[in-house]
Protein backbone atom coordinates (compact mmCIF):
# COMPACT_ATOMS: atom_id res chain seq x y z
CA UNK A 1 0.00 0.00 0.00
CA UNK A 2 0.92 3.64 -0.89
CA UNK A 3 3.39 5.24 2.10
CA UNK A 4 3.76 2.29 4.08
CA UNK A 5 -0.24 2.70 5.17
CA UNK A 6 -1.01 -1.00 7.27
CA UNK A 7 -4.70 -2.42 6.92
CA UNK A 8 -5.23 -2.90 10.66
CA UNK A 9 -7.70 -6.14 11.73
CA UNK A 10 -10.34 -6.53 14.03
CA UNK A 11 -8.05 -6.82 17.71
CA UNK A 12 -5.46 -3.84 16.06
CA UNK A 13 -3.21 -6.68 14.37
CA UNK A 14 -1.77 -5.86 10.89
CA UNK A 15 -3.66 -7.43 8.16
CA UNK A 16 -1.05 -7.91 4.86
CA UNK A 17 -3.23 -7.57 1.68
CA UNK A 18 -3.37 -11.06 0.07
CA UNK A 19 -1.32 -11.01 -3.13
CA UNK A 20 -3.91 -12.89 -5.45
CA UNK A 21 -6.83 -10.75 -4.15
CA UNK A 22 -4.48 -7.30 -5.33
CA UNK A 23 -3.85 -9.44 -8.74
CA UNK A 24 -7.17 -9.57 -9.05
CA UNK A 25 -8.48 -6.21 -8.09
CA UNK A 26 -5.55 -4.65 -10.46
CA UNK A 27 -6.81 -7.16 -13.60
CA UNK A 28 -10.52 -6.23 -12.66
CA UNK A 29 -9.85 -2.37 -12.83
CA UNK A 30 -7.26 -2.48 -15.93
CA UNK A 31 -10.43 -4.39 -17.76
CA UNK A 32 -12.54 -1.69 -16.76
CA UNK A 33 -10.10 1.40 -17.49
CA UNK A 34 -10.57 0.05 -20.84
CA UNK A 35 -12.58 2.25 -23.37
CA UNK A 36 -15.81 0.42 -24.20
CA UNK A 37 -14.64 -0.53 -28.13
CA UNK A 38 -11.11 -1.78 -26.86
CA UNK A 39 -10.67 -5.32 -28.21
CA UNK A 40 -7.07 -7.27 -29.15
CA UNK A 41 -6.30 -7.60 -25.21
CA UNK A 42 -5.41 -11.09 -24.88
CA UNK A 43 -6.20 -13.72 -22.19
CA UNK A 44 -4.83 -16.78 -21.61
CA UNK A 45 -4.36 -20.27 -19.27
CA UNK A 46 -6.30 -22.84 -18.21
CA UNK A 47 -10.24 -22.49 -18.16
CA UNK A 48 -12.92 -24.01 -16.73
CA UNK A 49 -16.53 -24.21 -18.38
CA UNK A 50 -18.92 -22.69 -15.85
CA UNK A 51 -21.90 -23.29 -18.50
CA UNK A 52 -22.02 -23.50 -22.41
CA UNK A 53 -20.85 -19.83 -22.89
CA UNK A 54 -19.14 -18.79 -19.79
CA UNK A 55 -15.98 -19.81 -18.39
CA UNK A 56 -13.54 -18.98 -15.45
CA UNK A 57 -10.30 -18.02 -16.80
CA UNK A 58 -7.15 -16.50 -14.49
CA UNK A 59 -9.70 -16.54 -11.94
CA UNK A 60 -12.11 -14.10 -13.88
CA UNK A 61 -15.54 -14.99 -14.96
CA UNK A 62 -15.88 -14.37 -19.25
CA UNK A 63 -18.63 -14.76 -21.81
CA UNK A 64 -17.98 -16.66 -24.90
CA UNK A 65 -19.25 -13.31 -27.41
CA UNK A 66 -21.84 -13.72 -30.51
CA UNK A 67 -23.46 -17.12 -29.19
CA UNK A 68 -26.24 -18.14 -26.16
CA UNK A 69 -26.33 -21.62 -24.58
CA UNK A 70 -29.01 -23.05 -21.92
CA UNK A 71 -27.98 -22.01 -18.09
CA UNK A 72 -25.91 -24.71 -16.38
CA UNK A 73 -29.09 -25.84 -14.69
CA UNK A 74 -31.45 -25.57 -17.39
CA UNK A 75 -33.75 -28.45 -18.84
CA UNK A 76 -35.19 -29.21 -22.57
CA UNK A 77 -37.52 -31.03 -23.90
CA UNK A 78 -36.83 -33.64 -26.11
CA UNK A 79 -38.92 -35.64 -28.73
CA UNK A 80 -40.39 -38.04 -26.54
CA UNK A 81 -42.02 -35.19 -24.29
CA UNK A 82 -39.82 -35.45 -21.20
CA UNK A 83 -36.75 -33.38 -20.09
CA UNK A 84 -33.37 -33.23 -20.17
CA UNK A 85 -30.46 -31.69 -19.07
CA UNK A 86 -29.43 -29.42 -21.67
CA UNK A 87 -27.32 -26.79 -19.86
CA UNK A 88 -25.08 -29.26 -18.03
CA UNK A 89 -24.72 -30.94 -21.32
CA UNK A 90 -23.41 -27.31 -22.72
CA UNK A 91 -21.32 -27.08 -19.90
CA UNK A 92 -19.64 -30.61 -20.01
CA UNK A 93 -19.32 -29.97 -24.45
CA UNK A 94 -17.14 -26.87 -23.66
CA UNK A 95 -14.87 -28.30 -21.10
CA UNK A 96 -14.30 -30.97 -23.28
CA UNK A 97 -13.42 -28.71 -26.38
CA UNK A 98 -11.03 -27.14 -23.79
CA UNK A 99 -10.10 -30.15 -22.37
CA UNK A 100 -6.23 -29.39 -20.41
CA UNK A 101 -5.29 -27.06 -23.71
CA UNK A 102 -4.09 -23.66 -23.06
CA UNK A 103 -7.23 -21.37 -23.86
CA UNK A 104 -6.66 -18.22 -25.24
CA UNK A 105 -9.11 -15.26 -25.35
CA UNK A 106 -9.38 -12.11 -27.36
CA UNK A 107 -11.22 -9.47 -25.73
CA UNK A 108 -14.09 -8.21 -27.80
CA UNK A 109 -16.42 -6.10 -25.18
CA UNK A 110 -16.15 -4.94 -21.64
CA UNK A 111 -18.76 -7.32 -19.63
CA UNK A 112 -21.38 -6.53 -16.90
CA UNK A 113 -21.52 -7.08 -13.58
CA UNK A 114 -21.20 -10.61 -13.28
CA UNK A 115 -19.23 -11.16 -16.58
CA UNK A 116 -15.48 -9.06 -16.77
CA UNK A 117 -15.69 -9.33 -20.50
CA UNK A 118 -17.30 -11.30 -23.45
CA UNK A 119 -14.56 -12.59 -25.39
CA UNK A 120 -13.59 -14.48 -28.60
CA UNK A 121 -11.59 -17.89 -27.43
CA UNK A 122 -9.84 -20.73 -29.07
CA UNK A 123 -8.60 -24.39 -28.32
CA UNK A 124 -6.76 -26.41 -29.63
CA UNK A 125 -6.72 -24.65 -32.84
CA UNK A 126 -10.65 -24.05 -32.66
CA UNK A 127 -13.31 -20.98 -32.15
CA UNK A 128 -14.91 -22.57 -29.25
CA UNK A 129 -18.09 -20.17 -29.52
CA UNK A 130 -18.39 -21.66 -33.33
CA UNK A 131 -17.50 -25.50 -31.94
CA UNK A 132 -20.43 -25.01 -29.53
CA UNK A 133 -23.14 -23.73 -32.46
CA UNK A 134 -21.68 -26.31 -35.07
CA UNK A 135 -22.21 -29.16 -32.37
CA UNK A 136 -25.66 -28.06 -31.49
CA UNK A 137 -25.11 -26.99 -28.14
CA UNK A 138 -25.63 -23.08 -28.48
CA UNK A 139 -27.07 -21.00 -31.18
CA UNK A 140 -25.66 -17.56 -32.55
CA UNK A 141 -27.04 -14.23 -31.70
CA UNK A 142 -28.17 -12.97 -34.71
CA UNK A 143 -26.15 -9.95 -35.87
CA UNK A 144 -23.01 -10.31 -34.37
CA UNK A 145 -20.84 -13.07 -35.68
CA UNK A 146 -21.93 -13.85 -38.94
CA UNK A 147 -19.91 -16.78 -39.21
CA UNK A 148 -21.53 -18.17 -36.52
CA UNK A 149 -24.92 -18.23 -38.05
CA UNK A 150 -24.34 -20.44 -41.45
Amino acid sequence: MAGGAKLIGLRGGVMPPSLAAMKHILTALFLVSLPMSATGQDIAGKAKADSGETIFLDGQKLRLYGINAPAKRQFCPDPNGGVFECGKLAADHLKSLMGRANVTCDVVTRGSDEVLAEVACEAKGADLALAMVQAGFAQAIPGEVAAYED
